[in-house]
């Protein structure tokens, strides 16, 4: 998860728009409800000399306030992780934040952990905006982030934590489906929109469709763990179709069993994630587990300088290819590079400049699997070149900059996609 830069203050990753609705807006005064009132009152007489005596007592104390958006879990759990990971290592004089929640819990088990740690202040919203438009708001916003671009992640390790009850609720429900307490567990997940369009039925997600994938494809290698005696389990809510597979160790939990805790339980008990950038992520990135993103679109997405991928040291990541709309071609990388489709964030964009984005396929997802594998074990061997192709497609994808700390793209497709190295 989790894509355009959010500023200061956190902001959506994907910012949806609404579908249009026929006929004329309402007069002002019928569109304004007595809620919206209430918050127009309450901010003018009490957020604004909040604010200001925010300021008036910074010489001796340190306010600041902050938002963390709870409707997506790939807005609650990295913004409120890296907040903690920060707060153990804060030197010097502690300020007081006013954190406060926004929208409706996605995740009611993951409100509740991320409650227990930190709580909310709800009466900050009214000062949220006067406290953004007062001058040295640098200095009492809280800039909640989405991305880890220091590595804290490693150094302070996993900040939030399971209820206990979850624990033994999650082992009994595993146990009950054949799988035992010490069986290695992998998660995986596919991006579709049928998630979003279930929680906003009123919004279109269309603008961001270039990043939807196919869970058929994800199958291959579910059965190559399955049949290594992994239990491999299916993440996801509101999935658009189910996972078919004989095998009874692949489990189609997104399809008819999720719960909220046992979201959560899975991304702490599993040994190695695979899956999209998305916020489903999250569950595993939280917990400090492997992670091999796969169907990475745009490629300078959280595989970009100074993203998610400075904690992944062994993490591993394999972008979407992309073709030309007009004879079929694979487009090199520095193509890609020179038009900014490396950092296109809308499906217009891609439409635009002729470009079709190519999910990865069933043999390459397996291969993908396959060196995390051995990377994970020690085992991976550079092959003749490795290091080279490496380098120049970073020298390429960043314009001279290094990789290092990164996450590393999958060695045989750099040497199985030549054009991604020109």
């Amino acid at each position: 998860m989790p894509d355009s830069a959010p500023p200061p203050a956190v902001q959506p990753r994907q910012h949806a728009q609404l579908r249009a609705q026929p006929g004329k807006r309402r007069p002002l005064l019928q569109r304004l409800t007595w809620e919206r009132l209430k918050t127009i009152a309450l901010t003018l007489v009490f957020g604004y000399p909040a604010a200001v005596l925010i300021r008036l007592v910074s010489p001796l104390v340190r306010i600041r306030v902050g938002e963390i958006p709870v409707n997506r879990i790939g807005y609650i759990l990295p913004t409120a992780d890296l907040y903690l990971c920060e707060k153990t290592e804060w030197r010097g004089r502690r300020p007081i934040d006013l954190v406060y929640f926004s929208g409706p819990p996605v995740n009611s088990a993951a409100y509740e952990m991320v409650r227990r740690k930190i709580r909310p202040v709800q009466w900050a919203r009214f000062i949220a905006g006067p406290n953004a438009r007062l001058p040295g708001a640098e200095n009492h916003v809280v800039e909640f982030r989405y991305f880890d671009s220091d590595g804290i992640r490693a150094r302070v390790g996993p900040t939030l934590e399971l209820d206990p009850k979850w624990i033994r609720d999650g082992d009994a429900w595993l146990e009950s489906l054949g799988v035992a307490q010490d069986q290695p567990v992998i998660l995986i997940a596919n991006r579709d929109q049928a998630h979003l369009d279930n929680i906003h039925p009123e919004m279109n997600w269309d603008y961001h469709d270039y990043r939807n994938t196919d869970i058929e494809k994800m199958r291959p290698m579910a059965e190559y763990f399955a049949a290594k005696g992994y239990a491999v389990i299916r993440m996801g809510a509101n999935v658009a179709a189910p996972l078919a597979s004989d095998s009874p160790r692949i489990i189609d939990y997104a399809w008819n069993m999720r719960t909220d805790e046992r979201d959560l339980y899975l991304g702490a008990r599993c040994k190695l994630f695979f899956g999209p950038t998305s916020g489903i992520s999250e569950l595993s990135i939280i917990f400090r587990r492997p992670y091999g993103a796969i169907n990475v679109a745009p490629m300078l997405t959280t595989m970009n300088l100074g993203d998610e991928p400075i904690f992944y040291k062994d993490g591993l990541w394999m972008p979407k290819l992309y073709r030309s709309a007009e004879n079929g071609a694979y487009v090199p990388t520095s193509e890609l590079v020179a038009i900014g489709a490396h950092r296109f964030y809308s499906s217009d964009d891609f439409k635009a400049h002729n470009l079709i984005l190519e999910e990865n396929s069933s043999d390459d997802i397996l291969a993908f699997a396959k060196e995390m594998e051995l990377r994970l074990a020690g085992k991976h061997r550079p092959s003749n070149g490795e290091d080279a192709r490496y380098a120049a497609f970073w020298k390429i994808l960043l314009d001279g900059g290094k990789p290092d700390g990164r996450a590393s793209i999958a060695a045989f497709y750099l040497k199985k996609y030549p054009h991604l190295l020109t």
